[in-house]
């Protein structure tokens, strides 16, 4: 197990790889996109529902559908797409 801060910062380092959009060809909502910003920032469930006044649950629904949408297989995969992708970088 990595720490989410460790994990930040591997994935900066990794960030200049291009990762150019998710392979399903699924729009990512909003929402998706803000949860997979806040795992990128090494966020946990809690935190993130904490963040966006939504439960845990639905965290994990939207997790779900990110490793679908993506095709990663974990949360580790659905940080390394956000920083592949510029996402970090959009307002």
């Amino acid at each position: 197990m990595i720490s989410p801060e460790i994990t930040t910062r591997l994935l900066r380092r990794f960030r200049s790889r291009p990762l150019t959009g998710h392979q399903s060809g699924e729009p990512l909502t909003k929402r998706e996109q803000e949860v997979a910003r806040l795992v990128a920032e090494g966020m946990t469930n809690a935190d993130i529902g904490a963040e966006l006044f939504i439960s845990a649950g639905t965290v994990k629904t939207h997790l779900a559908h990110l490793q679908r949408k993506l095709k990663v297989q974990n949360r580790v995969g659905i940080a390394a797409w956000v920083w592949g992708s510029g996402l970090m970088e959009e307002p």
